[in-house]
């Protein structure tokens, strides 16, 4: 059932940004238990998250693997 009084948030990612995430990831495969193993990558849905953090004039955004490891996406420097 729908809920009539839910708001639906989006967040962007830049190109940069992506390549950034694209790289922590392939570098993380290499290491991670969840990611290298056939059996448990697709475990329980995507095992890698995104978490963004809206503040005054950015939007930080970090990534999260269900092992555990965190990666938090450079900022843009204009914004900093």
């Amino acid at each position: 059932m729908e809920d009539k009084n839910a708001v639906a948030r989006t967040f962007s990612i830049t190109n940069e940004e992506q390549e950034h995430i694209r790289r922590f990831a392939e570098e993380h495969r290499q290491t991670c238990p969840i990611l290298s193993n056939p059996a448990t990558q697709n475990w329980l849905g995507s095992p890698i998250h995104y978490i963004f953090t809206p503040c005054s004039f950015c939007t930080s955004i970090r990534i999260k693997c269900n092992c555990g490891a965190e990666f938090e996406v450079p900022s843009d420097p204009d914004l900093i």
